[in-house]
């Protein structure tokens, strides 16, 4: 019996790549398993799916901005610092990341599926993130009472489609600088939400 080729993880990402690149998403496993140089079988030794597969080619970042709201959970500096240093983190993702979702989506990918039903996918996670943050300030007294759910939605909602104005061309058409973005949303935030001793 042969040996299997011993090949990395980042091997095989880099031949799926090549083939998504030669003939977009319909590249079968086995063009990959070829370019690799590797049965098709050891693909699936590695990855669950074709799907699965693509996810990791294509490089969907984690949203480290997660981890970011978590933590400011206990920050002591002014709220608009710390919004600022989020949806600035957020944009980041987002805008990095909207060309690579929307790709598997044009794939057939079902982004519900892999993305959107589990407790503990990003979007849910950093749903709660944000609502913990606020609800947080709000007990603390460092933000006027206000759902902390609808807050964390409102931000995502935001953010997101700033990512998608970028993506889209829209902020080619009217123009909206990044900072001048941010700023405005916080002044906004900051103005419905103030302390509530101001």
């Amino acid at each position: 019996m042969a040996r299997t080729k011993s090949i990395t993880d980042e091997q095989i990402l880099d031949a799926a790549r090549a083939m998504f690149r030669e003939h977009g998403f319909s590249a079968t496993t086995s063009q990959i398993a070829e370019e690799a140089g590797i049965s098709e079988g050891s693909i699936f030794r590695r990855f669950a799916s074709k799907q699965e597969l693509m996810i990791c080619a294509l490089g969907i970042s984690k949203p480290r901005w997660i981890e970011l709201v978590e933590g400011l959970v206990d920050d002591v500096r002014p709220v608009d610092e710390q919004l600022t240093d989020l949806i600035t983190a957020m944009l980041d993702f987002f805008i990095e990341n909207m060309p690579k979702m929307t790709a598997m989506m044009a794939a057939g990918v079902d982004m519900r599926e892999k993305m959107m039903r589990s407790p503990d996918s990003p979007p849910v996670k950093g749903m709660k993130a944000i609502a913990n943050y606020f609800a947080q300030l709000r007990e603390d007294g460092r933000i006027r009472m206000a759902d902390p759910e609808i807050l964390a939605r409102m931000l995502l909602a935001t953010t997101h489609h700033y990512a998608f104005s970028e993506f889209a061309g829209l902020n080619e058409v009217l123009p909206m600088p990044r900072e001048t973005y941010v700023r405005g949303v916080v002044d906004n935030l900051m103005r419905g939400l103030g302390p509530i001793n101001e």
